[in-house]
């Protein structure tokens, strides 16, 4: 079997996951800014996801691309949008993947315990969108066991 690779765009704003709020019965909840946009992308996979999950080790790239601020001058901005200045503000990046791997898992493949590497990175562009890639580093279970036997 071969290793599979996922890539596609979210063509959403980008949404950090918000923290959880707790109620006095003891449960907890998103945030309703982090339940909508999960559930938007939960939604989009829903008709394009593989017909079976990413099995084994995953190494996850996640680009987001965020809005340039109104309050920057021509020149910043086109430093922002060549790359030249990177969007150093909260929310931090972790918390964008936070909301990304949440919105995934189970729907591309079957647990966040599959990832085994994360790589993440903030950027400025025009085009709010996330870029999205997913590869499998390893065959399956089944395989390796079927290999070390």
């Amino acid at each position: 079997m071969s290793r599979r690779t996922l890539e596609f765009d979210i063509p959403l704003n980008p949404v950090a996951q918000g923290r959880p709020i707790f109620s006095k019965f003891g449960g907890a909840r998103d945030p309703e800014k982090s339940k909508k946009y999960k559930d938007q992308i939960k939604q989009m996979l829903r008709f394009n996801k593989p017909d079976k999950p990413l099995e084994g080790a995953l190494l996850v790239d996640l680009t987001f691309y965020r809005e340039i601020p109104s309050t920057f001058s021509k020149k910043k901005r086109a430093a922002a949008l060549a790359g030249r200045l990177l969007p150093t503000q909260r929310p931090d990046v972790d918390n964008y993947a936070k909301a990304i791997l949440d919105s995934i898992s189970g729907n591309l493949y079957q647990d966040d315990s599959q990832v085994t590497e994360l790589r993440c990175r903030k950027r400025y562009s025009e085009n709010l969108h996330t870029h999205v890639i997913i590869r499998e580093l390893e065959s399956s279970k089944t395989e390796q066991i079927a290999l070390e036997i």
